[in-house]
């Protein structure tokens, strides 16, 4: 299920998983000013495109296919990072372990533009390692799993480790 529209606003007063990638520069679809505008209120809300849209109605598709995997799953969660002005949206946790999973579409409309590696690395896009560094650091877990539906591929299933550096990284960049 996407974010709701009170979660969408609730987003403004805080820095998000996205918002870390984009100050980090690794957001193609967004940057640190974009970000800037956004937090002070001068970016008007963007209507979801095509993509967006195609990954927010999947997205329910690439969970259950997590929860195939992973067992039972609790969907849209948000939290807060202790001690830092940033919170999370999470698409799932693990309902056993509270490990936080974060589902991707990509190449729904056109190449996949992104380099993924194989089934069962972590070897995803670096805003995709920054966002999952986020959710770990809210969750206070160890590990982050990405199930993704690729265009021309299918279904996989990714497992990121937390590196403490990356996460000093977010927690300077986030302060």
């Amino acid at each position: 299920m996407p974010i709701t529209a009170e979660q969408k606003e609730m987003r403004r007063s805080s820095l998000g998983s996205s918002d870390m990638a984009a100050l980090f520069g690794l957001d193609p679809f967004k940057t640190e000013y974009d970000v800037w505008l956004d937090k002070t209120g001068q970016l008007e809300p963007d209507e979801d495109n095509a993509a967006c849209y195609a990954g927010n109605k999947f997205e329910a598709g690439v969970l259950d296919f997590a929860e195939e995997q992973l067992g039972p799953l609790i969907r849209n969660q948000h939290k807060a990072v202790d001690g830092l002005p940033l919170t999370v949206n999470t698409d799932a946790v693990i309902q056993q372990t509270s490990v936080p999973v974060e589902a991707k579409t990509t190449g729904l409309f056109g190449p996949v533009m992104d380099v993924w590696g194989d089934d069962g690395t972590d070897q995803v896009p670096e805003r995709v390692i920054i966002q999952t560094h986020c959710h770990m650091m809210a969750w206070g877990q160890g590990e982050c799993y990405v199930p993704a539906f690729i265009g021309g591929t299918g279904f996989r299933l990714y497992i990121i480790p937390r590196n403490t550096d990356i996460a000093k990284a977010i927690a300077a960049g986030a302060d």
